[in-house]
């Protein structure tokens, strides 16, 4: 436990980029990973640390709410993305693209990983969440 708290504070007054997974396993308490995810948000919610993450991850987080109609889920994402204040998203340029496909040429990394990866470099975050 010791580790864990030692990891944390290594987050204080920094900012972490979240890509969609996490935010998803947050909001839908996801039953494996709520529990390791949900001190990082606790740390969040204290200022502590500055939750970021862009535009594009509300198309991947919305995609299965709207395929399934759940409205109650499109709600919550809609209302912690774009109106809560708690999350900076960050939008998306063609030079982020540019970044992103030549991150994903030199790295074989996916499309969205890599447009993911290219925000959080364009806009300096200090950590990167992902699961």
């Amino acid at each position: 436990m010791e580790f864990i708290t030692s990891l944390f504070e290594t987050f204080v007054g920094k900012s972490i980029y979240f890509d969609t997974n996490p935010i998803i396993y947050f909001v839908e308490k996801h039953e494996v990973f709520f529990d390791a995810i949900s001190p990082i948000f606790e740390m969040i919610d204290e200022d502590k640390v500055i939750a970021c993450s862009s535009e594009f991850t509300l198309t991947e987080i919305l995609i299965k709410p709207f395929r399934e109609n759940l409205q109650e889920s499109i709600h919550a994402y809609q209302e912690l993305l774009l109106k809560s204040g708690y999350v900076s998203l960050f939008g998306l340029s063609a030079e982020t693209f540019i970044l992103a496909a030549k991150i994903g040429g030199e790295t074989g990394m996916k499309t969205p990983d890599a447009i993911h990866i290219a925000v959080a470099v364009e806009n300096h975050c200090d950590f990167f969440y992902y699961q």
